[in-house]
């Protein structure tokens, strides 16, 4: 259901217009996710572009997705790129990344936990990167020395955990 059958159509263009030039808006004061996805979904849809809205919590960001497809915007939850223990969640930072690069008009839902989260630059990330490939030498001890450098353990589980590796020989 498109919001201006229920608002009128030129309802919010000022709010809109705002947006558009200063690039970045907060609006406080809807009651609940019902009236912040009708809100956003009209705002947008003056000028679609990717949006960021913060939730206090996962249940949160779960209504307001409800409402946001509801209302035909594209809306995407964001979790939380580490749980309780610190352990990271490797989907979570690659959607989040994602996120932070696409340039689609799609409303992204972030609970504060995933908002507050900080991320390395793309030059650590580049800085930090090892590339290998396929029939090059690599010098074995350097190799494993580089990744604990990096913050990798080793594991000696089977199965890997991220931040882990295993040497067998």
């Amino acid at each position: 259901m498109l919001p201006s059958l229920l608002l009128g159509k030129d309802t919010h263009r000022d709010l809109a217009a705002l947006l558009q030039k200063e690039g970045d808006l907060t609006v406080s004061g809807a009651s609940n996710e019902t009236a912040k996805a009708l809100l956003t979904s009209h705002l947008l849809h003056f000028h679609p572009q990717k949006a960021f809205l913060v939730t206090p919590n996962e249940e949160s960001a779960e209504g307001l997705h409800h409402w946001l497809e509801f209302f035909e915007v594209a809306a995407q939850i964001l979790h939380p790129v580490e749980d309780a223990e610190g352990a990271v969640h490797p989907e979570h930072l690659q959607a989040f990344l994602l996120a932070m690069q696409t340039e689609d008009a799609q409303v992204f839902l972030l609970p504060r936990a995933t908002w507050d989260t900080e991320f390395p630059s793309i030059d650590e990330l580049e800085e930090g990167k090892i590339t290998l490939s396929v029939g090059k030498n690599i010098d074995f001890t350097k190799f494993f020395e580089s990744l604990i450098e990096r913050g990798y353990s080793h594991g000696d589980d089977l199965y890997l955990h991220p931040g882990e590796y295993r040497r067998i020989g």
